[in-house]
């Protein structure tokens, strides 16, 4: 194929993507690379290859000349992800050689423009401006650059976190609806950030799948919650820790919590490991085979977000779960929206049906606990409950919950 019917085809790519992104309320992005340093040539074929796997289907790559790729990322739900594959590409294009880098531009649609041709230029545009300004990266638009920036800047500080004693857990309380006890706890990760001030996980987790120190994060997390738990002067209250999709992948996940459960001494029922749907759609039996591994440990599984995905039914059967979550849009809309009613009600039978504890998030106001109690629900999590707390501060709720 030519050159240029080469280009021909990408730009149809682009076009396509653009469209299918407008009609599902998403966004779709294309970035402009340019290498930079070094001797690239007898690389590039190495190069393009690493570009090409920083990429998920059905994105698109294609080489515009000796030092210049042009990247569709088909589809996105926030601006922000596009610039992390920007710094994938930047971290795969060094790891190709001594002195080699890359500096990338990013335009994006619909924000910017529409047209795939407008999109070209935005994107090459933005490269040449931040190859003049001494930059890896720039948007096009000069918003999401400043974001760009924090990102970064966020990016470079992380994995300090952990060494200077930054991160904190905080615990979202669980109340058992039958002995309106606190029975449980949620471990939600924060980043105290020395001049951020505190970092909820959307701005930081992402970095640190991507680049950053998440298998240590993990261990961290892991350990401090264990160790939290065992100091609580309730026994008997579960803490819950959320897995990722690249924990659940990573072969090492359930000898870490094996060794982390002997080193802090909590008893192995009294930690829930929470899953989400999306942890598991790929390999869903390599997956099951991890959780029953993790399951027989003598750990809690639950997952998480339960009714949002379109086979959730279909897992359950194949999964080693002790309990559901119901997701809290389903919750939001208790006493106002009859359909929500309908599909709590039916989330509930239907693990309640199972053996499995259902438990019901986002829970705001005593309408909303009311009918949860009613229709059986076996435990309940929200503000209404209380918010996410310290340690300290959780401890002191279990006396007054008994």
């Amino acid at each position: 194929m030519s050159a240029q019917a080469e280009d021909l085809l990408f730009l149809d790519r682009v076009a396509k993507a653009v469209s299918h992104a407008l009609r599902c309320g998403r966004g779709t992005a294309l970035l402009h690379l340019r290498l930079r340093g070094g001797d690239s040539e007898p690389r590039l074929a190495e190069i393009a290859g690493r570009v090409a796997a920083c990429t998920r289907y059905p994105d698109s790559v294609v080489q515009l000349d000796g030092r210049s790729f042009a990247i569709l990322m088909s589809e996105f739900a926030r601006p922000e992800e596009a610039g992390l594959l920007a710094m994938r590409l930047g971290q795969a294009v060094a790891e190709a050689g001594p002195g080699l880098g890359a500096c990338l531009g990013i335009a994006l649609a619909p924000f910017e423009t529409e047209a795939p041709e407008d999109l070209m230029a935005a994107a090459r545009a933005a490269c040449e401006a931040a190859l003049a300004a001494g930059e890896d990266l720039r948007f096009s638009s000069e918003e999401m650059n400043r974001v760009a920036r924090v990102r970064a800047e966020i990016s470079r500080d992380l994995p300090q976190a952990l060494e200077a004693g930054e991160l904190r857990l905080h615990y979202h309380p669980q109340l058992d609806l039958a002995s309106d006890r606190i029975t449980g706890a949620e471990a939600l990760l924060r980043w105290q950030h020395p001049a951020r001030g505190l970092l909820l996980p959307a701005e930081f987790v992402p970095l640190a799948e991507a680049f950053g120190p998440l298998h240590r994060m993990t261990a961290w997390v892991l350990r401090q919650a264990c160790l939290d738990a065992k100091a609580w002067p309730a026994p008997e209250v579960r803490v819950a820790v959320n897995l990722s999709p690249r924990q659940l992948e990573d072969q090492g996940s359930v000898d870490l919590v094996s060794w982390i459960l002997d080193e802090t001494g909590l008893p192995r029922p009294r930690l829930e490991l929470e899953i989400t749907e999306s942890a598991i759609l790929g390999d869903v039996a390599a997956a099951a085979r991890r959780l029953q591994s993790l399951r027989d440990l003598g750990v809690q599984l639950s997952l998480d977000d339960f009714g949002t995905g379109y086979s959730s039914l279909t897992l359950l059967k194949q999964l080693p779960v002790t309990k559901l979550k119901i997701d809290r849009s389903f919750v939001a809309g208790l006493g106002r929206d009859a359909g929500d009613g309908a599909i709590v009600r039916a989330l509930v039978d239907l693990g309640r049906g199972l053996g499995l504890e259902v438990l019901a998030e986002g829970v705001e106001t005593e309408a909303q606990l009311a009918f949860l109690r009613e229709a059986g629900c076996t435990a309940a999590q929200g503000d209404l409950i209380s918010p996410p707390v310290e340690t300290q501060v959780l401890a002191a709720l279990f006396p007054a919950a008994a």
